[in-house]
């Protein structure tokens, strides 16, 4: 009877903590999406207490914005051994602020390989300036577009753009254009204007003052100041 007894205590223990595990990994993630930061940060640092990435990366950034960065790197080391791509990549801003190119640029690595699409455009930007790897183009356009290609990310998407409008000897308009348009799809303010310009300017297609106002208007949907600038100014002319 006795063993028995002990049996169901280790059990009913056992079932408590995996309920207390789950309530405080959910409850960080519920917390964090409602923006009640102050409310989840017990229950991110009981989660991260836990080995869950998330938790962790969460802790980072609440010490992050108090300025203990020791501290919030310490939880971002955790949360990027725990294969959390954010984590890696603020490991790596922290290392870049430190001008620690070569350590930022493994982390950024680690991040990209672990498809968090911001360390793979920050890698792609190392490559472009040469900070802690050598210059090299080709490879600053492939982690590029991998971040806009296979992972959506629409400012990477509009800095492609930006590389075949800005960058280049000889502009490629057409280029600028597909990638502009991918990233106004992604819903990129910036990028939304740019392809109304190429339409009101007939860079790389005809010129359509119709077309360019649409663009215009979803830019100043997405809040773009200039987009509803050139909105308007394209409305008042009657197109």
């Amino acid at each position: 009877m006795k063993k028995l007894l002990l049996c169901l205590t280790a059990v009913i223990s056992f079932s408590l903590l995996n309920v207390a595990t789950a309530d405080s990994i959910t409850e960080c993630r519920r917390l964090q999406d409602a923006k009640q930061y102050t409310k989840a940060f017990p229950f991110c640092l009981e989660a991260c207490d836990l080995n869950d990435g998330f938790g962790c990366v969460m802790v980072g950034l609440h010490y992050h914005a108090r300025e203990d960065y020791q501290l919030s790197e310490t939880y971002f080391e955790k949360a990027c051994n725990l294969n959390d791509g954010k984590a890696c990549d603020s490991l790596g801003g922290s290392y870049e602020i430190r001008k620690e190119f070569q350590q930022a640029k493994k982390y950024y690595e680690k991040a990209c390989n672990l498809n968090f699409a911001v360390g793979c455009k920050n890698l792609g930007r190392f490559y472009l300036h040469g900070k802690g790897v050598r210059q090299d183009y080709q490879q600053a356009k492939t982690y590029f577009e991998k971040a806009c290609s296979n992972l959506n990310h629409g400012p990477t998407c509009s800095n492609i753009g930006d590389l075949y409008y800005f960058l280049r000897k000889e502009k490629d308009y057409q280029q600028a254009k597909s990638y502009y348009e991918k990233a106004c799809n992604l819903n990129e303010a910036g990028a939304c204007y740019a392809t109304g310009s190429l339409y009101k300017n007939g860079e790389g297609v005809r010129q359509n003052f119709q077309t360019a106002k649409e663009y215009y208007g979803k830019a100043c949907d997405l809040g773009h100041q200039f987009g509803c600038d050139e909105y308007r100014e394209l409305n008042e002319k009657g197109y």
